[in-house]
């Protein structure tokens, strides 16, 4: 799977860009930086730290004529 940018990773993820960078400097989330020293998320690992939430379906209003 291809890793994500840490701008992606934050919209991904729900969560402000300064929340995964105060994650990975911590050591709770793990990332590495490519050549350009951009960080790379793994999404396994950032849905591992940060769990996808999923919202159910909302109801629609049935008519009632």
């Amino acid at each position: 799977m291809q890793k994500l940018s840490a701008n992606k990773a934050v919209k991904e993820a729900g969560i402000a860009k300064k929340t995964l960078l105060e994650a990975i400097l911590s050591g709770r989330l793990t990332a590495t930086k490519n050549d350009k020293g951009h960080w790379e998320i793994d999404p396994e690992e950032l849905f591992r730290a940060y769990p996808k939430t999923s919202f159910p379906e909302p109801v629609k209003p049935q008519n009632t004529l």
